[in-house]
Formats: structure tokens, C-alpha cells, sequence
């Protein structure tokens, strides 16, 4: 059994009201250094789909940083993308993916007519901040070989599945 800590970023960030430390049952298949920790109940799905799924031959959570320019708040940021792995595909192959969660209204620009001001502001600069967060991780997974992908809802719930 390797012990595994919370690592100084997640203490920052760990709300234990909100968020889950996730224990894999399946330990040699998780790579990363430290727990992961689940921010969503789908990012729990996710940690268990990985840890159980046998195509699936390693993980790891929020362990790569990607440097990012974010326009709105002109100034050099980082990213911890919520999940990659390794997953074995049906021609054989390995192939090495790089995955963010997020809810679907997420990865769509938001609708002013739909929301206060003020909603529509705050939807914005999140939409916009992703935008930055997601063009450096497809720059990084090209560099490297990996795939990214944005899954939401409509991806971890399919045909009623939850």
C-alpha cells in the first residue's frame, strides 16, 4: 500500500463540506502522489469508473500543471486538469488522455437574455477563463501525445445511467 497525503494545493482548496477524498480500490492503477480529491459527485463517478474499468491501466487526478495567460485577469496562471489516464483501446493500442468535468451550460457561452446582469458577468468571465484553460491544454496535449476531452453531464449520464 503506497501512502498517500493531501498534497499543499488541495489543502488550499479542500472544503470537506463540498469536496471527497476518493480511495481507489484498485491502488496500482492510481498514479498520482496524493489522494484524489473528487470536487463533484460526477468527479466521483469519474474516480470510479477509472479505478474499476479494465481498459482503463492507470490514472491520476489534478497532477499535471499547464500554464495559461488569462486574458480577463492579465496575468500568467496555473491549470490542474481534473483527470488523465491511460486507457488501452479496443485496437490495442495505449492511448493517454487528458479529462475535464464540467457541466454542460459550462462549456457554452452564456445567454444574456436568460440571467441577471450580473449572472451573465460572472458566467462570462468563467466561460472565458475555461476558454484560456482549455486552448493551453490542447497546445500541452498535442505537444505530448495526449487526448483532451471536456466531458459533461450528457457524456457520465448516459442512457439514464448515474
Amino acid at each position: 500500500m503506497v501512502k498517500r497525503h493531501i498534497k499543499s494545493y488541495h489543502v488550499a482548496t479542500y472544503n470537506p463540506k463540498r469536496h471527497t477524498i476518493y480511495t481507489p480500490l484498485n491502488e496500482e492503477k492510481y498514479k498520482g502522489k496524493e489522494f484524489p480529491v473528487a470536487r463533484s459527485s460526477w468527479e466521483t463517478k469519474f474516480c470510479e469508473f477509472c479505478d474499476t474499468a479494465t481498459n482503463v491501466i492507470s490514472w491520476s487526478s489534478e497532477s499535471v500543471r499547464i500554464p495559461y495567460y488569462d486574458t480577463l485577469r492579465r496575468k500568467s496562471r496555473l491549470y490542474f486538469p481534473d483527470f488523465t489516464m491511460t486507457v488501452k483501446e479496443q485496437n490495442g493500442k495505449l492511448q493517454n488522455y487528458m479529462v475535464e468535468i464540467k457541466p454542460f451550460e459550462q462549456t457554452m457561452p452564456p445567454k444574456r437574455n436568460e440571467m441577471s446582469e450580473r449572472t451573465y458577468m460572472t458566467r462570462f468571465v468563467e466561460f472565458q477563463t475555461n476558454l484560456a484553460k482549455w486552448k493551453a491544454a490542447q497546445t500541452f496535449c498535442r505537444k505530448y501525445g495526449l487526448i483532451f476531452k471536456i466531458l459533461t453531464e450528457k457524456d457520465l449520464f448516459k442512457d439514464g445511467v448515474k
